[in-house]
């Protein structure tokens, strides 16, 4: 079993972070891409996996360029939306049907950009694959959804409103968990299937059921959860009217405060739960050459205490103390992740491609894309 490490420091990273800020404030933005690649490589280089540590291999002048192609997208999208909000969307939507054509480019550019003992990561994925799995797909299940709905309402309830809310929690309690476990699955299977390390593959057997538990457990928790504080408010309420030296204004405020509080914890609860068991799942279908299996060891409660004590940091230290609070998130992630088998005795010979995508790298942030698998 080989254990991850991270060897960053906070003071030292503070040093790069604040002469980002400084130099891209400076430069109007345009040292921003020096300070991405600076941020990587001192990430990347201080990740360890059985004494050899990961690079990170892009060059500032090609996120550079990607980055003023994507302000120049986005000042557009804004300007045509101040002008006329119907070319706006025409566009948003325009935008949506070259996604997967962007989240493409971006795996490719963001894999090749990846190095590990000399041996860059690869992504093959084809575009007419990533448009069934990252727009047909999510389509049709959110057409499904949205059908069920309307004959719900318009069809089952006036019969029956017993059986038209039957048929909503349903659709809430069951339907949607699968159709996002089924769309869930295949951009993971996709996008899994189709990396390498150099020559090997990487290869995961994801099952559509396994990933509707989780998502099912991690609705129902949501609802638990905002069921309980809403239970919690009736009663403070309650008690709350029932103290004279308290004012009106007093106890609603206290409330209001109790209720966001609870609601952000709360939400922070399930998506650190969902969060866990999905990381778990994939890792453990998931293998390099069918010899080299990742594990992580990630738990709710540890990880939920890392990220709540992380934003506690960054709200009283008016946001000074991120880059502290992202080394310790690195390191935390790096203890809880290990790989079984010995990538030495594997043949892996890099396989050198035209290094492109920068640009869709940098559309794919500026239009806040989340492309990610775990």
């Amino acid at each position: 079993m080989h254990q991850f490490k991270f060897h960053g420091k906070g003071k030292e990273y503070f040093g790069i972070w604040i002469v980002n800020i400084l130099f891209s404030i400076i430069t109007l933005g345009i040292y921003s891409a020096w300070a991405k690649v600076r941020t990587n490589k001192y990430f990347y280089g201080n990740t360890e996996r059985s004494g050899s540590r990961f690079d990170y291999l892009a060059q500032p002048k090609q996120i550079l360029i990607g980055r003023i192609i994507a302000v120049i997208a986005v000042s557009i999208w804004a300007a045509l939306n101040a002008l006329s909000p119907k070319i706006a969307v025409v566009v948003m939507l325009a935008f949506f049907l070259i996604y997967p054509v962007l989240v493409v480019r971006n795996l490719r550019f963001d894999m090749k950009m990846t190095q590990f003992r000399n041996v860059r990561f690869n992504f093959t994925g084809s575009y007419k694959s990533a448009y069934i799995v990252m727009l047909l797909k999510p389509l049709a299940a959110y057409t499904a959804i949205g059908v069920t709905f309307a004959v719900t309402l318009i069809y089952i309830m006036p019969l029956s409103k017993t059986l038209g809310v039957i048929f909503l929690l349903a659709m809430f309690f069951i339907a949607s968990p699968f159709l996002l476990a089924w769309v869930m699955t295949a951009m993971n299977q996709y996008i899994i299937d189709n990396t390498g390390y150099g020559n090997l593959p990487f290869a995961t057997n994801l099952k559509t059921a396994e990933l509707f538990k989780i998502s099912a457990k991690f609705i129902i928790l949501m609802t638990l959860i905002f069921v309980a504080i809403a239970v919690v408010l009736v009663l403070l309420n309650v008690s709350m009217d029932s103290i004279s030296s308290l004012s009106k204004e007093s106890g609603i405020s206290a409330t209001f405060v109790f209720a966001y509080l609870a609601m952000i914890l709360g939400m922070m609860l399930s998506q650190v739960y969902f969060t866990v068991r999905i990381r778990k799942y994939i890792l453990s279908a998931t293998k390099l050459d069918n010899q080299v299996q990742p594990i992580s060891t990630i738990a709710v409660i540890p990880y939920l205490t890392l990220l709540l004590t992380n934003l506690l940091l960054i709200v009283c230290t008016l946001g000074l103390a991120r880059p502290f609070t992202m080394i310790r998130h690195a390191h935390y992630i790096a203890s809880v992740t290990q790989v079984d088998g010995d990538l030495s005795l594997t043949n892996a010979t890099d396989q050198i491609t035209n290094e492109s995508g920068a640009i869709a790298d940098e559309l794919s942030q500026a239009f806040d894309l989340g492309i990610s698998v775990i």
